[in-house]
């Protein structure tokens, strides 16, 4: 299945923007940054997948880039701020969860010495399906790897550095980690 940045876009305004716990969510991340804001991760792809082919949906976890945190991070009455296994703040408030990453502090940018922007985050991706970001304020899709990954509806490797580190945070094999993917999505994987 073809799949147009429209098509996308439509499932987004329609499935993911209204949910009211992903709104919540934007609020605190509006409140604690400044500049872009990029909805990635599971609550995004996941519940396009739901749209597109009925997989199971993602609720109450969420991640967003944030082009620049702010010095000091206010959260509601009932939320907690630990940190990630990428050394970002999460923010926690019982079954829900924010993963609130500084553009700067994204992993493979920092490693790389790359520009902190949009495109480099893209490019480190251990999966291929990890390739996709939603611009909320362009209301742009964005990561043509992660979109193809979408319509082929395959799992496979996309930065074989950045998996096994995820691999190794996690304590799991590359192929568990590619396999359970796939099986969530109800996608096939490409093994290594």
């Amino acid at each position: 299945m073809k799949l147009s940045n429209e098509k996308l876009i439509e499932i987004i305004n329609y499935s993911i923007l209204p949910d009211k716990d992903f709104q919540e969510a934007l609020d605190i991340v509006r409140k604690n940054s400044s500049g872009k804001i990029w909805l990635i991760g599971g609550f995004l792809y996941k519940n396009l997948a739901h749209s597109l082919y009925g997989s199971k949906k993602s609720t109450k976890d969420f991640d967003l880039i944030v082009e620049k945190a702010n010095s000091k991070l206010f959260l509601p009455e009932n939320w907690i701020e630990k940190e990630n296994h990428f050394s970002s703040p999460k923010f926690i408030s019982r079954e829900k969860q924010i993963d609130f990453i500084p553009l700067s502090n994204i992993y493979y940018i920092k490693t790389k010495s790359l520009v902190p922007c949009i495109n480099n985050f893209l490019e480190g991706g251990g999966l291929n399906i990890h390739c996709l970001a939603y611009d909320i304020l362009e209301k742009e899709i964005l990561g043509d790897i992660g979109i193809r990954a979408l319509e082929q509806r395959i799992i496979s490797v996309y930065n074989l550095e950045m998996l096994e580190y995820g691999a190794k945070i996690y304590g799991k094999t590359l192929n568990e980690i590619i396999k359970t993917k796939a099986e969530e999505l109800g996608f096939e994987s490409q093994l290594i």
